[in-house]
C-alpha cells in the first residue's frame, strides 16, 4: 500500500507519520509483530515488522483459519497506513483529512482487501469506515496528539527505536 499522494514533505512529516503507524499498531494489538521504527530507512520501510506479519499461508492451517490470518493482517495494515495518513494530518497539519485524501485511502485499502482477501465492495466499505471513525476519533485526542508529538520527537533525535522504546512511550494509549 503505497501511494506517491502521501509522500513526506519532510523529516517532521515522516516521524509524525511513523508515529501515527506506531500508535495504529499498538491500537490494533498489533505491537508483537513491530520490532522497530528507523526514521533513517527507506520509505515504506520505516516500520520494521517480524518476519511472521507477511503471512503467506501454511499447508497445516485450515483455510478458515489461513483467511481469519489474513484478514487481521489486511486490518492491521489498512490501520497503519490510515494511522500515518491522519497523524501527519491532524497532528502535523491541524486539520481533518482531505476528501481527496480520504478517497486516496479508500481506493489503497478497497484494492488491498480484493487482492489480500478477496473482499467485495460492502466488505471493503465496512472495514474502511470502521478504520476511519475509530482513527478520527484517536488522532483528533489531544492526548493521543501529544504522544504523537513527542513519539515524533523522539523518532528524529534517536533516528531508531526498539519495540520496547516504542512501546514505554505509548503506555497511556491503554488508559485512554
Amino acid at each position: 500500500m503505497h501511494n506517491s499522494a502521501f509522500r513526506y514533505n519532510d523529516e517532521n512529516d515522516r516521524s509524525l507519520g511513523l508515529a501515527g503507524s506506531a500508535i495504529a499498531i499498538v491500537v490494533w494489538n498489533g505491537e508483537d509483530k513491530l520490532t522497530a521504527i528507523s526514521i533513517d530507512s527507506n520509505p515504506g520501510e520505516g516500520i520494521e515488522m517480524t518476519p511472521d506479519f507477511g503471512f503467506s499461508g501454511n499447508p497445516r492451517l485450515s483455510a478458515r483459519l489461513a483467511w481469519q490470518l489474513m484478514l487481521k493482517q489486511l486490518e492491521l495494515t489498512s490501520a497503519m497506513v490510515m494511522g500515518n495518513v491522519m497523524c501527519r494530518s491532524y497532528v502535523g497539519a491541524g486539520r481533518p483529512l482531505s476528501s481527496s485524501s480520504r478517497s486516496t485511502l479508500r481506493a489503497l485499502i478497497r484494492d488491498e482487501a480484493v487482492n489480500a482477501c478477496s473482499l467485495d465492495d460492502d466488505e471493503t466499505e465496512v472495514l474502511f469506515n470502521r478504520l476511519l471513525d475509530y482513527q478520527n476519533q484517536l488522532f483528533s485526542h489531544p492526548e493521543v496528539a501529544a504522544m504523537a508529538r513527542n513519539l515524533a520527537a523522539d523518532i528524529r533525535s534517536q533516528r531508531r527505536l526498539s519495540v520496547t522504546e516504542i512501546l514505554d512511550r505509548l503506555d497511556r494509549l491503554g488508559r485512554l
